[in-house]
């Protein structure tokens, strides 16, 4: 987070905005929609809180940042306080780009080195999309220097041309969908939420640490979808869910704890599931102190 700070200071969204297209294109979608632009307030603290109008963005986990906004009473959404997660995203293009390399990785992957924990798949993951990738600028150097010979002898080049930009997203998604948590990826990495409540297809809910609850602009759009996500999530922890045993909990790899409810029996409304995440680091008397839930005073008398 130290980082994200000397990077962008509080205020600069420019900035913001310039070193991720994603983000600059939701604030100029959003000024469109709303008629008003958000401010840059950095890595979120507790006095957020007290920020008026509530319309701001923070930075979670690069290249993840979350837009908070509370909509005037009298326009659409008024009364609530929304979420927005703010990710990469591809294009019609970049979608098909992402299957042929998924197809490639997973061809590759018996080859691959073996691994023992996440961080050592995600490592190896990316090293194998800087292989079977070549940029544009390199991809016109290594043409002009093996020219047609090379492709009439059957060694032309099988790397997929992408340019940098398209890379550094390739890479965030494909690392996303199959280390990480897919579609859930930006709630899971924001620290200031502890709830997180997904019933059927409505969308999910959560309890922010500064704001309260809080609603996303995230939702399962098809309930088939859903199921094929929980199943994944449920097998990948240990817990497999079925219409057998529709009811789980566990652990996902982060510590967060969570529950499954699977089967149109028990849940009417569709598969849901809550999670509820904990804090990375150890909360400190000092931090206590600073979000005013204890004075100095009664610090040292404990």
């Amino acid at each position: 987070m130290a980082d994200e700070e000397l990077k962008f200071q509080r205020g600069d969204l420019a900035g913001v905005m310039a070193a991720h297209s994603h983000v600059g294109d939701w604030v100029r979608d959003f000024e469109k929609r709303y008629g008003s632009r958000p401010i840059y307030y950095g890595p979120l603290d507790r006095g957020a809180k007290k920020q008026r109008p509530l319309n701001l963005i923070y930075v979670t986990k690069e290249p993840v940042f979350v837009h908070i906004y509370e909509p005037p009473s009298d326009e659409d959404g008024g009364g609530q306080i929304l979420w927005f997660g703010l990710e990469p995203q591809l294009n019609e293009e970049e979608e098909n780009i992402r299957r042929d390399l998924v197809e490639t990785l997973l061809q590759e992957a018996p080859t691959a080195p073996s691994f023992t924990t996440d961080s050592e798949f995600e490592t190896i993951l990316g090293q194998m999309i800087d292989r079977f990738t070549i940029s544009q600028s390199e991809a016109s150097i290594v043409s002009r220097r093996r020219g047609r010979i090379w492709e009439l002898v059957g060694l032309d080049d099988k790397r997929i041309v992408v340019s940098d930009a398209q890379r550094e997203r390739l890479r965030y998604i494909v690392i996303r969908d199959l280390i990480r948590n897919g579609p859930l990826e930006t709630l899971l990495s924001d620290e200031m939420l502890e709830d997180i409540h997904s019933v059927g297809l409505k969308h999910i809910h959560m309890d922010h640490k500064v704001f309260g609850m809080v609603t996303s602009n995230i939702r399962f759009r098809e309930r088939e979808i859903l199921s094929r996500y929980l199943r994944a999530m449920s097998e990948r922890i240990g817990r497999p869910v079925s219409d057998n045993k529709p009811i789980i909990d566990g652990a996902l790899l982060d510590g967060s704890r969570i529950n499954i409810i699977f089967s149109d029996d028990v849940s009417m409304l569709g598969p849901s599931f809550t999670i509820r995440k904990f804090a990375e680091e150890t909360i400190s008397v000092i931090q206590l102190i600073k979000w005013g839930t204890m004075s100095a005073q009664q610090a040292a008398y404990i």
